[in-house]
């Protein structure tokens, strides 16, 4: 039932009892009738407002941090790998050199000595090998982290993207709902009623004057 039919259906019950159309009476289907109106207008606005917003399900926030994490994580694992790769570069280095002055020979050598240098220190020192080994390792380990750090990026940024959008949209309907329920202050059934509500409060403060002064 309406609230149109409702009220019909009161007035016509009031008026085959037969009692005086008083101003309060009026009042108060006026009253009831605008707080029906306020309530289907701030119904539609909810409504409105709700299907710009994300749903409780979405979990594009969650994915979002964890994708973020997932990203650090493996940036400083890469980060790391590289340093190791740097610390063992130096090592080897140091290795050369300590052979060469042993050897007496020049730092300067060609291709070929080069070669030889090495082979030479790794039969007298096994520790050279054990570094080329390593420099080996983490060189791959690196290019894996490097392919894994880029997947991981293309990720990040298209769940950024979505995030993104998901929060334009409710800052969006954010604004959208502040200008509706300014206008809605400003509506006929919101003024009637907060009017009513004053008229109230300052009949009860009337009666509880009359009352302290009979008293």
């Amino acid at each position: 039932m309406t609230f149109d039919a409702y009220l019909t259906v009161s007035v016509r019950d009031a008026l085959q009892k037969n009692p005086p159309t008083t101003n309060d009476f009026i009042l108060d289907c006026e009253f009831k009738f605008s707080s029906w109106e306020l309530s289907k207008q701030l119904s539609f606005i909810i409504e409105d407002i709700i299907k710009d917003l994300p749903s409780q399900s979405n979990t594009i926030n969650n994915d979002y941090l964890n994708m973020k994490k997932d990203l650090e994580n493996k940036q400083d694992q890469s980060n790391q790998c590289q340093l190791n790769i740097e610390q063992i570069k130096n090592k080897i280095l140091m290795k050369k050199t300590e052979s060469t002055k042993t050897e007496g020979t020049s730092t300067t050598t060609n291709q070929t000595n080069t070669a030889k240098l090495q082979k030479t220190i790794a039969f007298f020192d096994p520790e050279y090998d054990d570094l080329t080994s390593k420099l080996t390792s983490y060189e791959n380990e690196f290019i894996r982290l490097g392919e894994q750090l880029n997947y991981l990026n293309n990720q990040y940024h298209k769940i950024e993207q979505t995030r993104s959008t998901i929060l334009d949209k409710a800052l969006n309907a954010s604004t959208k709902l502040q200008n509706e329920i300014q206008k809605l202050i400003k509506s006929i059934p919101y003024k009637f009623i907060q009017q009513h509500f004053q008229q109230s409060d300052a009949k009860q403060l009337n009666s509880l004057y009359q009352l302290l002064v009979e008293a």
